[in-house]
């Protein structure tokens, strides 16, 4: 059903308007022309023929005047426009009217107050309170299980004694208790980049865990319980595909990220607004790489239950096409550029190569026997290496992990079908990751050693036998792609465009657009600094944040100018299916725990219950989803992302909004921001207006027409009246007839006032025509009756001298004229 929009509605009542108006002027003519007799006067003939010249009429019944032969070629042209005009200007009153439509719309600008709107989803019923207590930092010193222990954090001052012992222990003594507190000069500084300006933009301590505890420890605040964060998953929003607002954050289900920010809505806005803010969003930015291996095999199913079968390793490439140099990447300009695909690449052709050498495809380089690596290829594209049943033991399931070559049985190097002549174990797979990433436990925790994530994808699988990708149907074969991705985060700052649609609450409020934030200069980029304190990524999480240039030279921090800060960490920290934390600085540590859970979603249970499903095995439409994502290697990478995303949304929440830290700020802290209130506007879509802009077109046209006639044809009012007069039927009748009394130059006044009363007999056969071709020769007879008819003028001629005439009929004077007309057509 068509929807009535305003322009429609008036279009249809200036169509009926454009019926009316053709309609009703032609109708009354048909009724003049019934009350018309053929003794009229001569006013009346001229006041009727106007009208019904200028109907239609004369058009539809192909009369006198509408015929063009003989009359001049000019006035034709023009006369015809005449009518293309009007056709012209009643399809534009009834076409231009139906652009019109009723919107509410952006409005102008206006500073409004905020205010804090709860979230009523699971996330906002989910979320506790923020606590009183702070943010609790500790640090360790040592590697290991035997000699890692506490340490005295960045400026504090805190004490501790450790004593080495000769069997490789230590001992760690405290004279006085640790503390976790944060020290505000590391707040002042990874806080100075926001701090005073009134913005919208988070900055370190603005992040927080969604969930938290508290714990205590008998070395640390004298006792006293501090806050750690905990992990528990309340909703999962990895199928919207959208971009929406939730507790504390803007979660992105279309590209991959959360945005901070603690909702505040606009208040006393009526019909709602839109506006804009920047906001800090922490991403996740992944590439996958192709290995040009798959897993195929087919399903067999009966009523005890379904497995896979004919597993095989299907070298698409992958082996008989391995380039045979050793692949580098650039590690040492992470912040710039980290070369995720270039790590992913290495990660991919060093798990063919240990595959290779497991299947003994090719043989490794031999310094002893100076073999040289690949002297032999034992494979072709298209070839299958039969592997065991417990390499792929959920087969209708994605798989994502840190461990290479998990498709291979590697327990004690044992080759099962296979002789692994080269003895290749867990422990070559296994540094796979680390290469990857580049940074491990023991590297120095700074602003180039950044967290790369690194594992093996396994996709979800798809039928190659022609059948529906929907069901696993018994004996149908599938195969899954192998991809060697590389992970890393980013902080960067994004403009977020808002629509709140008046009601005033958060479920209202919605996300229109994402994009990253322009900076119309150098100057303008952000300062981002992280902490430099000489420990190990495995002894300390070093804090970053935005930082004002007065501390770009300061002690202990590295900075730099760019749009986004890759964060620093390495892969082997806690993934969030670990209950608790063993520390509070969210900023820190959230997002490695986040990174490594999406590297390892394959291992579907742990020490505290089962993890959120997200291989698809209990939910088709996300495996559906997998399936679709999956088929290569460019959009492969949007699945890990998307799990870094739904998982983070459950872990943090950004506290400060448009009034400031924890929406509680005073008002010099809240950030100015104006919105455009939404008003019921009536807009017009431009297309309907062409017929009009024609018409305007036209109409110049015209007028500079009449404006060149006005001066180079000396055209006036005068010329125009006689015209007029030269065309009246009842003038030009009353010419003829009575020539002493008037003319065409007579004034129309005197004219009405003397002969345009008489009356005219267009009666018979042609007689007024008979009678006007004898009077243009005798001046004298004619069949005018004078005698007034009632209601058509009562008043008689002034007679003038000679009079033509002496008494109410006269007859000839002369003799009759030459014949004009054909001889069956009475003269009078």
């Amino acid at each position: 059903m068509v929807e009535l929009t305003v322009g429609y509605v008036a279009g249809l009542i200036a169509f009926t308007v454009a019926v009316v108006q053709l309609w009703s002027p032609n109708t009354l003519v048909f009724i003049i022309a019934g009350l018309l007799r053929d003794k009229n006067t001569a006013a009346t003939w001229g006041v009727a023929g106007r009208a019904i010249q200028n109907s239609l009429w004369p058009e539809f019944l192909q009369t006198d005047t509408s015929l063009t032969r003989g009359v001049r070629g000019d006035v034709n042209i023009l006369v015809k426009s005449i009518h293309v005009m009007r056709a012209l200007i009643a399809i534009a009153g009834i076409i231009t009217p139906l652009g019109l439509y009723s919107a509410v719309a952006p409005s102008s600008r206006v500073v409004p107050t905020f205010y804090y709107a709860k979230d009523l989803s699971p996330f906002g019923i989910s979320t506790p309170p923020r606590s009183n207590l702070s943010l609790a930092r500790t640090c360790s010193s040592g590697h290991g299980a035997f000699t890692q222990g506490p340490a005295a954090c960045p400026y504090t001052n805190d004490l501790v004694i450790e004593t080495g012992f000769g069997n490789g222990t230590v001992s760690f003594d405290f004279p006085h208790d640790l503390t976790t507190n944060v020290p505000d000069i590391l707040r002042e500084i990874y806080g100075s980049g926001t701090a005073g300006l009134r913005t919208t933009v988070s900055n370190y301590f603005d992040i927080e865990y969604r969930l938290y505890s508290t714990v205590t420890s008998k070395y640390r605040n004298n006792g006293s319980a501090f806050l750690v964060g905990a992990f528990r998953q309340m909703d999962s929003v990895i199928l919207n595909d959208n971009v929406q607002p939730v507790e504390g954050l803007i979660v992105d289900t279309k590209h991959g990220g959360v945005g901070l920010r603690n909702h505040t809505l606009p208040a006393d806005i009526g019909r709602g607004a839109t506006w804009e803010e920047d906001l800090l969003f922490i991403e996740p930015y992944t590439v996958c790489v192709d290995t040009n291996l798959t897993l195929d095999f087919s399903v067999s199913a009966d009523i005890s239950g379904d497995f896979a079968q004919n597993i095989s390793l299907v070298d698409q490439g992958g082996f008989a096409n391995l380039n045979k140099t050793y692949p580098y990447y650039d590690r040492d300009n992470g912040q710039q550029d980290p070369d995720l695909k270039g790590r992913a690449y290495k990660a991919a052709w060093m798990n063919n190569a240990w595959t290779m050498l497991y299947l003994n495809v090719t043989n490794p380089n031999n310094e002893t026997s100076g073999l040289k690596s690949f002297s032999y290829l034992n494979s072709t594209v298209g070839k299958e290496f039969p592997l065991e049943y417990s390499s792929l033991m959920q087969y209708d399931a994605l798989g994502i992990s840190s461990n290479f070559g998990n498709y291979l049985n590697l327990l004690g190097g044992d080759g099962g079908d296979y002789p692994n002549p080269f003895n290749m174990d867990s422990g070559n797979f296994s540094d796979i990751s680390m290469i990857c990433s580049g940074a491990g436990s023991g590297d120095i925790a700074n602003i180039s050693n950044i967290l790369v994530n690194c594992g093996l994808m396994r996709g979800a699988a798809r039928r190659h036998d022609g059948g529906s990708d929907l069901y696993f149907e018994s004996g149908s074969r599938w195969s899954s792609p192998l991809y060697a991705c590389a992970s890393s985060v980013r902080a960067t700052i994004k403009t977020v465009s808002f629509l709140l649609n008046g009601t005033e609450e958060l479920k209202d409020l919605s996300v229109t657009d994402v994009r990253p934030k322009v900076y119309p200069n150098n100057d303008s980029i952000p300062l981002w600094g992280v902490e430099e304190t000489g420990k190990s990524m495995d002894e300390i999480s070093p804090i970053w944040g935005l930082v004002s240039p007065a501390y770009e030279n300061y002690p202990n921090i590295s900075v730099i100018k760019a749009e986004s800060l890759h964060l620093p960490g390495y892969s082997d920290s806690s993934d969030v299916s670990s209950k608790r934390t063993y520390q509070n600085m969210p900023g820190s540590d959230f997002f490695k725990a986040v990174s490594k859970y999406a590297y390892d979603i394959s291992d579907n249970s742990d020490t505290y219950g089962p993890r959120v499903d997200y291989t698809g095995y209990a939910n088709m439409a996300l495996y559906v989803k997998w399936q679709n994502l999956s088929s290569s290697p460019e959009t492969a990478p949007k699945i890990i992302d998307l799990i870094w995303t739904d998982s983070a949304a459950a872990v943090v929440v950004g506290t400060k909004g448009v009034l400031g830290a924890g929406n509680v700020g005073s008002p010099s802290e809240a950030a100015r921001v104006s919105v455009r209130p939404m008003t019921n506007q009536i807009k017009y879509r431009w297309l309907f207006g062409i017929p009009a802009l024609i018409v305007v077109l036209i109409c110049m046209v015209i007028g500079s027409l009449a404006f060149c006639t006005l001066i180079f044809r000396r055209h006036n009012l005068t010329i125009m009246r006689r015209h007029l007069n030269q065309s009246s039927a009842g003038r030009l009748l009353t010419g003829f007839l009575y020539p002493e009394y008037c003319n065409l130059d007579t004034n129309s006044r005197v004219w009405s006032q003397t002969v345009g009363q008489n009356v005219v007999d267009l009666g018979g056969d042609n007689a007024l025509m008979s009678l006007l071709a004898r009077n243009n020769f005798s001046k004298g007879g004619t069949v005018v009756q004078e005698t007034p008819i009632a209601g058509e003028g009562d008043g008689f001629l002034v007679p003038r001298t000679p009079s033509p005439y002496n008494g109410h009929t006269l007859s000839p004077q002369f003799p009759p004229p030459p014949q004009l007309f054909p001889p069956h057509i009475h003269q009078g």
